[in-house]
């Protein structure tokens, strides 16, 4: 099992957390950088992992829409891969 920290705070802008999900959860080098890439590489994750959004409300205040679509993201992704949950803190 493995256990991931994303901290909100640190995702102000669309590349801050496009970098931050990449060295914090470790994605590939040719990681996209956007929604589709996300889904694309956390799709494909096998290990049961577990993903907790720290400063969630800051993340969202900051991103606005785009955090909403991701926050989306996240919940087709935990419908569609068995080992990947979300929680928002």
């Amino acid at each position: 099992m493995k256990i991931v920290e994303l901290d909100g705070s640190k995702m102000d802008s669309i590349q801050n957390t496009h970098i931050h999900l990449k060295e914090s959860m470790m994605l590939p080098e040719y990681y996209g950088e956007n929604l589709d890439a996300m889904y694309d590489v956390m799709s494909d994750i096998r290990e049961n992992t577990f993903v907790f959004v720290l400063n969630s409300q800051q993340m969202r205040t900051s991103l606005g829409d785009y955090g909403a679509r991701m926050e989306r993201v996240w919940e087709d992704l935990e419908q569609h891969n068995k080992h990947l949950s979300f929680f928002m803190r």
